[in-house]
């Protein structure tokens, strides 16, 4: 593991670096410096491209040098093209901890279309970026043990838990005094319905304070573990991101630290991001911490797939819909009725094809119009067999799903068949998750 410094020898990045390499000396992990100089398009006879790398050269290693002489362990790489590329594509093939940038800041007016560098980089690479615009109070914190006052947003989410926990790795580097602050536009507050006044006297909006702080310190306790915090609740009328930057400035914070979803593309169209705006306007040193480094105690396994029993009843039916509302992200839904044999039956007579057709229409049939306009895939398919579960069973793990959905009792009339003991027996013998859909009276 290493941290990466990306750098263009400017002031600001100077203090990124030494902050950079401080971090990393007290992590017991080397330092990355990387520049990434112009990449010229002249004549081959020209000699500029060799000065040029000779240059560059030059200076990432007295930066190198001077940061050694820090403590720290430092390995220089130089590239050609653009900064934002080289750091996204190091840090996604190569084993990196933290990136650590500096960026002087430029106001909205000058980033609204395509950001700064330490912003894009922020928003794209899958490790937490440290954004350093006030070197000196981590450079303290790093040096002389000075306390750093961090900021953390919570909106108990898991993005939010991701960076509460970066909080507790910073808090084992050096001493903390964390804050840890939840906005909230408080559209169904009671004092917001009367209009103007001061909610500070309605005894509603103190209860739903004191519901907020109660549940903040539960989220941050469990999460920080014994680490000391202070805990905020605030509302307020507009932008969420301006409310925590100004509570930032109040609290003069070392560090605001904020979880981020990384949302790109049409996904920016759900709304404001927050980690977004608070990259955007804080004059502090900002710790964004990407959904993709959070690790979880426990792991989640996602449904993608799912096979849908049914034998047509009502109850077998209805395990369709729980499959739908399952696969809301999209994903795959195998809907599968098997005919079974009487004793007396052989295989399948001749006629058993078109039985097949015919039952496969019915389940057709069965898939709701919405289907078409979701990111699911459904297919159908009906078999005849002797054995039913075991039927289910097979096909389940040869198309690899996530999870079987079916229901527990049913019946059919001329097939005459209990659904609920063929459930009992997928249940028994299924190396594959199962959902029993429990019967509905009337």
């Amino acid at each position: 593991m290493h941290v990466l410094c990306p750098t263009d020898f400017s002031e600001s990045a100077q203090g990124a670096a030494e902050v950079a390499a401080l971090l990393a000396a007290k992590m017991k992990m080397p330092l990355k410096l990387q520049h990434s100089a112009p990449d010229a398009v002249v004549s081959v006879e020209m000699p500029i491209i060799s000065q040029i790398e000779d240059r560059a050269k030059a200076a990432l290693e007295e930066e190198a040098g001077r940061l050694r002489a820090l403590g720290a362990e430092v390995e220089t790489d130089l590239h050609f093209g653009r900064a934002v590329d080289d750091v996204v594509l190091g840090t996604h093939q190569e084993n990196t901890r933290m990136v650590v940038l500096g960026s002087a800041g430029r106001g909205m007016a000058g980033r609204w279309l395509t950001g700064n560098v330490a912003e894009r980089v922020a928003e794209a690479v899958p490790v937490p970026t440290l954004v350093v615009r006030q070197p000196a109070p981590l450079l303290k914190w790093l040096r002389e043990g000075t306390p750093l006052k961090i900021l953390c947003g919570v909106d108990f989410s898991i993005s939010a838990d991701a960076g509460l926990l970066a909080v507790k790795s910073l808090a084992k580097v050096a001493p903390c005094e964390v804050d840890a602050a939840f906005i909230e536009w408080p559209h169904d507050w009671p004092w917001q319905e009367g209009g103007e006044g001061n909610p500070e006297g309605d005894a509603e909006w103190k209860e739903t304070m004191e519901s907020h702080q109660r549940d903040l310190w539960e989220r941050v306790g469990g999460l920080l573990e014994g680490v000391p915090v202070r805990a905020h609740v605030r509302g307020t009328g507009g932008r969420l991101d301006y409310e925590f930057v100004r509570l930032a400035e109040e609290l003069a914070s070392g560090l605001l630290v904020v979880g981020a979803h990384q949302w790109h593309g049409l996904q920016r169209l759900r709304g404001p991001s927050f980690s977004r705006g608070v990259l955007g306007q804080a004059a502090r040193n900002v710790l964004c911490v990407p959904l993709a480094s959070y690790t979880p105690d426990f792991s989640v396994s996602p449904v993608r797939s799912v096979l849908v029993a049914t034998d047509f009843s009502r109850n077998g039916n209805a395990a369709l819909r729980f499959a739908y509302g399952m696969l809301e992200n999209g994903g795959s839904i195998h809907l599968f009725h098997v005919a079974p044999l009487g004793k007396g039956d052989a295989v399948i007579l001749e006629d058993g094809a078109a039985h097949s057709v015919a039952e496969e229409a019915r389940l057709l049939a069965l898939v709701p119009k919405e289907l078409a306009s979701r990111w699911l895939r459904v297919d159908v398919k009906s078999v005849h067999r002797h054995d039913v579960a075991g039927a289910i069973c097979e096909e389940a793990e040869r198309r690899r799903v996530d999870l079987i959905c079916m229901g527990t009792r049913g019946h059919t009339g001329v097939v005459a068949a209990v659904l609920g003991s063929v459930a009992q027996a997928v249940l028994a013998h299924s190396r594959i998750p199962v959902l029993a859909v429990p019967a509905r009276e009337g």
